[in-house]
């Protein structure tokens, strides 16, 4: 429970949520860890978004609107795949990402579902490390490792699809830039 709580409260501090699993992983081994780490994360990641979703984004959307910006708009087909990339990447910074997603209006099926599947690599990998302080084994250091390569081979490949992606966005802005309004 006390995990839950702390899981629930840590993004509203700006604190990452890597201890949580870390401690999970040491207390509750790595599986049992690992699923009590995404719970909690996604809980409080739940409650981050919709903090801002209801307090942000309507004032960025003015915002942006009175500029006539497009920044904020993801299509809907690639939300899922942006918040997972940005979730299965250990470095992203989580608060920042449960922010983002509010903002942007990103649907709460969608946000859930990219986020809790998006942080399973993640926090696998860290409570395999939590579970590697309290009992040394070369099975948890398979797993540390392995989920290590995990991620960052996802990574790899998913900076040369989303930067297909991404090009292919900047020359359809172009294209509507120059179309008359």
């Amino acid at each position: 429970a006390v995990l839950l709580l702390l899981g629930l409260v840590t993004p509203l501090l700006f604190i990452p949520r890597w201890p949580i699993a870390f401690v999970c992983g040491l207390l509750y081994g790595t599986l049992w860890g690992t699923v009590l780490a995404n719970v909690a994360s996604t809980l409080g990641a739940v409650l981050h978004y919709a903090l801002s979703r209801s307090l942000l984004a309507p004032w960025c959307r003015r915002l942006l609107e009175r500029r006539r910006s497009r920044l904020l708009d993801i299509p809907r087909d690639r939300a899922f795949l942006a918040l997972f990339v940005l979730r299965a990447f250990p470095l992203s910074n989580f608060v920042a990402t449960n922010i983002l997603a509010g903002t942007l209006r990103i649907p709460l099926r969608t946000y859930i579902t990219a986020s809790f599947l998006g942080m399973i690599p993640s926090s696998l990998m860290y409570a395999a490390w939590g579970k590697l302080m309290k009992k040394p084994s070369p099975a948890f250091y398979a797993v540390a490792v392995a989920s290590l390569v995990f991620i960052v081979g996802g990574t790899l490949l998913a900076r040369r699809h989303l930067g297909r992606w991404m090009r292919g966005r900047e020359t359809t802005d172009a294209e509507d830039s120059t179309c008359p309004r």
